[in-house]
Order: structure tokens, then sequence, then C-alpha cells
């Protein structure tokens, strides 16, 4: 989160014009105790859509301060593995879901459910063979440390996936940044592909075997790419 003083920079206005648009409620914030804090993705929108300028400087140091990017298992292991899920149409499978998971105490579930159940409701997110990704349209500021919700159903449902196969898995994931979002999304895409984790999840396998298969994975992965380069 950017403070007055950065969100100036940003902006390249002064921060007395900042705490204007604050007091007119013209720019979107977040006030922590006394302080201001804003989103930077909600800066770059609100920006694009009032024909405001950004710092060219400002955005090129945001790109170099990006955090490395968080392992699917580490992910995983954030949210949690869940089991038998019920329910029989996507919308009160999410319901089920969101009242089983544990969040942090500051973010406000009911918010993420129905922010799910927005984005349910614009296409389905089955991404085929099975496996559906129910998940919010932005990031969650809240979130401190990326999490990926793994949930088994108890009975497959219909998701309204592009191969019109019934889905099982369901992965919901919550983070911080859209670049990590979009993160995730790849890797649990690149992951249900792999043979052995694929079995896993197909015979629901235990929370203990899943994140140490996935685990072993991904650092023979980061072990191939670092002989490759």
């Amino acid at each position: 989160m950017l403070t007055v003083k950065e969100t100036a920079q940003l902006l390249m206005v002064s921060e007395k014009t900042v705490y204007r648009w604050i007091s007119a409620a013209k720019i979107p914030f977040t006030r922590v105790g006394e302080q201001y804090r804003f989103s930077r993705q909600e800066l770059q929108v609100w920006a694009s859509s009032s024909g405001h300028s950004l710092s060219p400087e400002i955005m090129i140091e945001a790109e170099t301060k990006k955090l490395e990017q968080p392992s699917l298992s580490q992910a995983i292991e954030n949210g949690g593995i869940y089991y038998c899920i019920d329910g029989e149409t996507p919308e009160n499978i999410i319901d089920e879901i969101m009242s089983i998971i544990r969040l942090p105490n500051e973010i406000d579930s009911e918010y993420v459910r129905k922010s799910i159940q927005v984005r349910e409701s614009l296409a389905s997110t089955g991404i085929g063979d099975g496996i559906a990704v129910p998940h919010m349209r932005h990031p969650l500021q809240q979130v401190e440390s990326p999490m990926v919700f793994l949930c088994f159903l108890k009975q497959p449902a219909d998701w309204g996936s592009m191969d019109g196969k019934p889905v099982n898995v369901i992965f919901v994931p919550c983070s911080q940044s859209m670049r990590t979002h979009l993160h995730l999304l790849s890797r649990i895409s690149f992951m249900s592909r792999e043979p052995k984790f694929r079995n896993l999840l197909d015979t629901q396998a235990s929370r203990g075997e899943i994140l140490k298969s996935l685990a072993s994975s991904e650092a023979l992965e980061l072990a191939n790419k670092a002989k490759k380069s």
C-alpha cells in the first residue's frame, strides 16, 4: 500500500492535492488509523479512467521491486486442503467452500464470497479435465501471503467447462497483486497437467502426500532451469 507522499509522486501532483482529493472523495483510498493508504492497482485504474498521468520513474521503480513469486506448494500450504465439499451447483459449492476455509481475521469473507460469485456469473472458471478455479476479479490488498485453497468435492458437479467434463477438484487462489494472481493461475494450470501431481488430485491423496510431491516437483523444476541458465 502507498502513502500520501508516494501517491503524490506516482500521480505527479502535490501532497496537498492528494489530501484535497481525499476530502472530496475523488480518489480511492483506505484509512488505517490516522493514516491514508492507497492501492497501486486501484490508482492505476483510477488514473486511467480520470485522465491523470502516472510518473514513469515510479512505475519503473515498482517494477524493479517486485518480490519473488510464491511456489504453488507454499500457497496451498498457506491456504489449506479440504475434502468432501458438498454441493450440486457452482453457486452452492462456492458458498460451502467459503464457509469452511480459514481466511485471516482482517479479510471480510462475505465480500470475498460475493466477489467470487460475481466472477463466476460472468463466465465459467472450469479450466477442463475436472478442474475449476473460481476466483476474485481483483487482488485482495489485505492478503499478506498468497494463498490457494485446494478443495475436493464429495461428488462431481457440472461447472460449464469447455470440455463438458464435470468438476471434482477446485483451486481458489487469493493474493494481494494481479501479478501474483496470474502467476498462481499459471502454476495451477501447469501442475495440473503434470502426471504425478494429477494422479494425486484424482485419488484425493492426503495433505502430506500432495504437499510433499508438489514441493519435490517444483524443486526439480527449479534445478533443471538452473542447469539450463
